[in-house]
């Protein structure tokens, strides 16, 4: 069983959320790429308006496993005004 520390960051003005992970080298922000035409990558931050949408999704494609198998450390969120 994995263990994921994580905490989310609800941005007020645009009323979604944001989640960030915990490193070694403290928070960081959940991110995925996208691949353009000619070998340039674009990275996304994962972002969505409920925070259970927004586990779901980084569960599925950020690391690949279903949420039974998953323990999650689940810090206070933060709120960006």
């Amino acid at each position: 069983m994995k263990t994921i520390t994580i905490r989310f960051v609800h941005r007020v003005k645009t009323h979604d959320y944001l989640i960030q992970k915990y490193t070694f080298f403290g928070w960081k922000y959940i991110q995925y790429s996208q691949m353009g035409g000619f070998g340039d990558s674009v990275d996304f931050l994962y972002c969505k308006d409920t925070k259970e949408e927004l586990l779901k999704e980084v569960l599925e494609d950020h690391y690949k496993m279903d949420k039974r198998f998953v323990k999650i450390i689940e810090y206070p969120e933060l709120k960006h005004y």
